[in-house]
């Protein structure tokens, strides 16, 4: 509901010198004005606001403050008082322009789009109860540098950020960040041909499958007997029947062929068999489906190997063991 704005000339007529926080209530439509912001504790921001669990907002500018680089801020809305927390400056990094992310850790972080070691930005951890602020990474050109975005955490418990450029392209790149042991670990250098390139405002969004499926070791025989699991993301009801299904050769789900099947609700696991007419091939996947509701899970993209196979079974014709040949 509480939001700030940089106001920018619209109309072509007139233009507001300085950005203001305000409140909209959106049941009345009334829009108040709440503080104007000041060149002192900060100017120019274009981030959006972060919660925090004191009841406050914290946010950055981009500019202003005691060196005109930017300043991180405290906004109680139960008493209309904002206070300058932080300044930027050259070895702590500058230009914020993002947004502050809190972690699971309850500590807020962040990056600037310039400053530091290599003047290239950073990487910062911000404690809003001690006022505390350090410097985590320092980026360059090999990790990437001089981003614009806003960092995300992921349900591992990582942080994942985009630069704007730097890494092997120079186009930008995709990073993870440990809040545990401090490390900054390089996993995307964007192409421009297939990646994209120079990713700038915004943030990495998680989304979570309503139904995934797990990861299946092979090589794998025809006739043969494994075990698929697979991980609810919703609610399941009642009825429904979880299957797994085997792809043709070549990965096409066009005709899956059903392998096994378990009336579950929740998380769990599929015993199944592969029909004994499988084709060899290393292209197959498997996948789950659930039934009510619908849902189609994802696959992995992991392609399996079916090799053909010697069996040995027993006179009730239960499979004991296979031979690779």
């Amino acid at each position: 509901r509480r939001r700030h704005t940089r106001f920018r000339n619209v109309t072509g007529v007139q233009t507001c010198a300085l950005p203001i926080f305000y409140e909209y209530d959106y049941v009345n439509n009334i829009v108040t004005s709440k503080i104007d912001f000041s060149f002192p504790d900060g100017n120019l921001p274009i981030c959006q606001l972060t919660a925090a669990p004191n009841g406050k907002f914290y946010g950055m500018s981009t500019a202003g403050g005691n060196d005109d680089m930017g300043t991180i801020f405290e906004y109680d809305y139960t008493s209309n008082t904002y206070t300058k927390k932080f300044d930027f400056n050259f070895d702590d990094g500058y230009y914020p322009q993002g947004s502050l992310l809190l972690a699971n850790n309850g500590l807020l972080y962040g990056m600037t789009t310039m400053g530091g070691l290599n003047d290239e930005g950073v990487l910062f951890e911000y404690n809003y109860q001690t006022n505390t602020y350090a410097v985590k990474a320092d980026l360059s050109s090999a990790t990437g540098n001089f981003p614009a975005g806003t960092l995300m955490q992921a349900s591992n418990g990582l942080i994942y950020g985009m630069t704007n450029s730097g890494g092997a392209n120079g186009l930008g790149t995709l990073f993870e960040y440990n809040i545990n042991t401090s490390n900054l670990t390089l996993k995307v250098d964007f192409d421009g041909a297939t990646t994209g390139c120079n990713p700038g405002y915004g943030a990495l969004t998680e989304v979570t499958m309503p139904l995934m499926t797990s990861a299946v070791n092979g090589p794998l025989c025809p006739g043969g007997i494994l075990t698929v699991g697979y991980t609810t993301g919703t609610t399941f009801n009642a009825g429904n029947i979880f299957t797994a299904q085997l792809s043709n050769a070549s990965g096409s789900f066009a005709s899956p062929v059903a392998i096994g099947s378990v009336s579950a609700t929740a998380s769990g696991s599929i015993s199944c068999n592969i029909p004994l007419n499988t084709p060899a091939g290393n292209g197959y996947r498997i996948r789950v489906v659930g039934s009510n509701p619908a849902l189609t899970g994802s696959d992995k993209r992991q392609h399996h190997c079916f090799r053909n196979c010697t069996f040995s079974y027993h006179s009730e014709c239960n499979l004991q063991r296979h031979q690779f040949r």
